[in-house]
């Protein structure tokens, strides 16, 4: 298709290379995710509330964020209200079978924000049930388990990585000037860098 001007506006994508077998889990990047992550949540609900296997339930009820930046701290926040929302709904699932963690491989979560707003957001993640890990590395995803350093392993049916955004694949493909990390470079008015009707 010739043009005079092309406009590339692709957005990024999630970063599944990071942890060996992030094609397992789930990612949170787009409209369609955050409604399919709500879909499957309700779907593992309806299953805690017939599952007879005590170990079965509990892998139901357990969610998994990988990657504390602020998409993957906000995504644990909102899930564990909304979780412990769904739950009134359910009356033979019980709390004490939910089970929610956060995990970053870096020393702190929310590394974008002043260390004290992190450390209070934390605290109040803390205070509501969720087991914020710092400095651990995930080893592996599986379908239903997170494998940790030391050979701890979190069994769950929900896992969702959020692992930080790489540019669009396509980026790669284009006659474009990219730097170091894959993305298009621009000039300040986001024209590319030697090709201006970009």
């Amino acid at each position: 298709i010739p043009y005079d001007h092309l406009v590339l506006a692709l957005g990024g994508v999630t970063n599944t290379s990071l942890v060996p077998g992030s094609e397992h889990a789930r990612t949170f990047k787009t409209l369609a995710d955050a409604i399919e992550l709500r879909n499957h949540v309700i779907q593992r609900f309806e299953l805690a509330e017939i599952e007879t296997d005590a170990a079965r339930r509990k892998k139901a009820l357990t969610f998994v964020a990988v990657g504390a930046g602020l998409v993957g701290t906000e995504l644990m926040a909102e899930l564990n209200v909304f979780v412990r929302d769904l739950s009134r709904a359910y009356p033979r699932v019980s709390r004490a079978d939910m089970r929610f963690e956060l995990i970053e491989a870096g020393p702190r979560i929310i590394p974008e924000l002043d260390p004290d707003l992190a450390d209070y957001a934390r605290r109040v993640l803390e205070g509501r049930g969720v087991r914020v890990r710092t400095g651990t590395p995930v080893q592996r995803i599986d379908a239903e388990a997170v494998h940790l350093p030391g050979g701890e392993t979190i069994d769950a049916m929900t896992i969702v990585v959020s692992t930080g955004v790489i540019p669009h694949p396509l980026v790669a493909a284009l006659p474009l000037e990219k730097d170091k990390r894959g993305r298009a470079m621009v000039e300040p008015t986001m024209r590319s860098k030697g090709r201006p009707e970009v």
